[in-house]
C-alpha cells in the first residue's frame, strides 16, 4: 500500500516507496560518496533506470508482515531521504536476512541511519519473529561499523565475501 507507514520513529517514517520517489532515490544512487562501498559509480541513465526498477521491486513486495525494502522520510518535512530493508541472503546453503540502509549525504551523521535500522531490526524481531539478522559491510566503511556497533551487530573475525565485486565483512544481531 504505498504511502502508508511501516514505522515511525521520532524522527522518520519507514514508508513504501511511492513513484514520486523515483528522482530522489536516483539522486542516491548517482551519488558516489552513497555507493562508494556499494557498487561502481553510476551515470543519470543508470542510476534513475536502477531506482524505477528499485520502486517497481519494492512497490509490489509492500507488505508489513514481511520482510521488504522501505523508504525513509524525514517527518519534518517529508522527504525521502533514504532506504532500509530486509533482503534474503544466502551465505552457501543458509538462509539469513540481511538489514541494509542508504542514506542521503546531507543527511549522514545525525544518527538518523542508527534510528530507521534500529526501528527495522526491533521490527523483524517482535513483528515478523526473525531471531537473527545479517548485515555486509565494506571493510573500509567506517560510517556503517559505528551504526552497526550501536545497533549491537558483531562482526565474524574472517568471514569475508564477495558481493558486487567487492568484499564484505559479515556482521551478526544479536
Amino acid at each position: 500500500m504505498p504511502g502508508t507507514a511501516l514505522l515511525q520513529t521520532e524522527r522518520l517514517r519507514l514508508r513504501a516507496f511511492q513513484d514520486r520517489d523515483l528522482d530522489a532515490l536516483g539522486a542516491l544512487y548517482q551519488d558516489p560518496a552513497v555507493t562508494r562501498y556499494l557498487c561502481p559509480p553510476m551515470d543519470r541513465l543508470t542510476a534513475w533506470r536502477a531506482a524505477a526498477a528499485a520502486i517497481a521491486f519494492c512497490q509490489r513486495r509492500a507488505d508489513p508482515h514481511q520482510p521488504g525494502i522501505w523508504a525513509i522520510e524525514a517527518r519534518a518535512d517529508g522527504r525521502m531521504i533514504g532506504r532500509v530493508g530486509l533482503s534474503p541472503w544466502d551465505d552457501g546453503g543458509r538462509l539469513h536476512w540481511e538489514l541494509g540502509y542508504l542514506l542521503a549525504t546531507d543527511q549522514q551523521g545525525q544518527g538518523l541511519a542508527t534510528e530507521a535500522a534500529t526501528a527495522l531490526r526491533d521490527h523483524a524481531n517482535t513483528v515478523l519473529g526473525l531471531p537473527t539478522l545479517v548485515a555486509l559491510v565494506h571493510p573500509e566503511n567506517e560510517g556503517s561499523k559505528r551504526v552497526l556497533t550501536k545497533m549491537r551487530f558483531w562482526p565474524h573475525p574472517g568471514w569475508v565475501v564477495q558481493e558486487a565485486g567487492m568484499p564484505r565483512e559479515v556482521w551478526t544481531w544479536p
